[in-house]
């Protein structure tokens, strides 16, 4: 198992511990941030294990919980696909209206679960009352063709068999827009147990979440496979309340050879067509 513990009490990483069973929290502050790092499914389970209703569990989507059928889209070939892309992740057409290619593209990409346990893992939990949603970095308004990303989020989750906000004090939450960064497109949104911040940070956008709702959890868990952005939640949640942060790597660990020339060849056809032909056929 590859994994260690970080410390923040001072809003950045002061301490790596490599052997989690001899680590001790050197943090005195009763609310602490603890980050850890793993491949393994079991041991997320063990740590959400003593969660209760009075702790939030957030799941990052995007090669946390499901991910890309295709190794160009896979974590270890991320350079190689900005560089196939022109490094245009985000860009503007000639109508003058950004297209966020990157996500156009795992949209029309097919995907597939990265640990089945995790479908009646979260399903289970939620039916004891604990609070658990989904947290996506993602644009929410319109992408390509598709007019409401947190719309086909939602969906597509629950196609994968995932449900999340209910059974629990925020399934009678609607539809929350909140503040929104005027150098950004879209506002964060919350639906149907999905958060998606819309490009923001998602500290201040998970801080803001729970002003709206008028709850701030005991104790927050937040698995997420890029670390940023759990140093960016524990930052931000930092005196108000307990942050077990989890950097989840396993898509990492999946097979993901590529075949180079299919691959300019995928990235080329979508650019040309606004078509994604998948190897996984």
């Amino acid at each position: 198992m590859n994994l260690f513990l970080l410390f923040m009490p001072l809003l950045f990483l002061s301490n790596i511990i490599p052997n989690y069973s001899n680590t001790k929290c050197i943090d005195s502050n009763p609310i602490s941030s603890e980050i850890f790092e793993t491949n393994d499914w079991n041991f997320i389970e063990k740590l959400i294990e003593g969660a209760d209703k009075e702790t939030l569990v957030l799941f990052d989507v995007d090669q946390t919980l499901i991910t890309p059928n295709d190794p160009i889209l896979k974590p270890k070939w991320e350079k190689y696909l900005d560089q196939l892309i022109g490094g245009k992740k985000v860009a503007v057409d000639e109508h003058g209206e950004k297209r966020y290619i990157f996500r156009e593209i795992l949209m029309k990409a097919p995907h597939s679960v990265i640990n089945n346990k995790s479908i009646d893992f979260i399903e289970k939990k939620q039916l004891k009352d604990i609070p658990i949603i989904a947290f996506t970095a993602a644009p929410g308004g319109k992408i390509g063709k598709v007019e409401s990303f947190i719309n086909w989020r939602v969906d597509e989750l629950q196609k994968f068999g995932f449900q999340f906000g209910i059974g629990n004090r925020l399934s009678d939450i609607g539809t929350l827009k909140l503040a929104k960064d005027p150098n950004l497109e879209f506002p964060p949104i919350y639906k149907s147990g999905v958060l998606v911040t819309s490009l923001h940070d998602k500290g201040p956008v998970l801080m803001n979440f729970f002003k709206e709702v008028n709850w701030i959890p005991k104790k927050v868990i937040f698995i997420d496979d890029k670390m940023h952005n759990l140093v960016s939640v524990a930052q931000s949640l930092k005196g108000h309340t307990n942050v077990l942060g989890i950097h989840y790597t396993g898509a990492n660990d999946l097979p993901c050879d590529l075949n180079e020339n299919i691959a300019e060849q995928q990235v080329s056809h979508f650019l040309d067509t606004g078509k994604w032909v998948s190897q996984s056929r």
